[in-house]
C-alpha cells in the first residue's frame, strides 16, 4: 500500500468535528506531537510547567512540513492528547503554540498550518477517499 502526502485547505475554524475526526484517526499512531512556538508568554510557560514530563525537546526544526522557527516536541502521552482534544480547532490560531504535527516515529504523519487552515496526512488512496466521503476536500500534494 503506498502512502502519500494528500493537503486540505477546506477545514475552517468551526470545523471542529472535523477536526477532532481526523485527529483521533491519526493520534491512535503517533508517538510524538510537535507544535511551533509562537510565543514566549505566561501561557507557554504554563504548558512547560503543565507537560514537562512529556517534553522531549525544544529548538529550531527543519525537517517539519510546516516549520516556523522553533519548536516545541512531546510524548504523545494521555495527558498531552487530552489537553489538545479538549481544544476547539480555532483555539491554536491564537495560542501560544500552533501548527500541531503528529511523528509516528520520525515520520509526519498529519501536519497543521492553522493561520492558513491547511492540513496535510500521509495516507493511502483508499483513505483520502474515504475522507472526502465525509466532507474532507484532500488532494494529493
Amino acid at each position: 500500500m503506498s502512502l502519500d502526502y494528500y493537503i486540505d485547505s477546506s477545514i475552517q475554524n468551526s470545523d471542529n468535528e472535523k477536526w477532532m475526526l481526523l485527529f483521533d484517526l491519526y493520534c491512535k499512531k503517533s508517538k510524538f506531537v510537535e507544535f511551533n512556538i509562537r510565543t514566549i508568554n505566561t501561557d507557554f510557560k504554563k504548558i512547560l510547567s503543565q507537560f514537562n514530563n512529556d517534553i522531549i525537546s525544544m529548538g529550531e526544526i527543519k525537517t517539519r512540513i510546516h516549520s516556523g522557527g522553533n519548536s516545541i516536541r512531546f510524548e504523545s502521552s494521555k495527558e498531552i492528547i487530552a489537553f489538545i482534544k479538549s481544544k476547539e480547532y480555532s483555539f491554536w490560531n491564537k495560542f501560544c503554540i500552533a501548527d500541531l504535527s503528529l511523528y509516528e516515529d520520525e515520520k509526519e504523519i498529519l501536519a497543521c498550518n492553522n493561520h492558513d487552515s491547511l492540513i496535510y496526512v500521509l495516507a493511502s488512496n483508499e483513505l483520502i477517499e474515504s475522507l472526502n466521503s465525509k466532507g474532507f476536500a484532500f488532494k494529493k500534494q
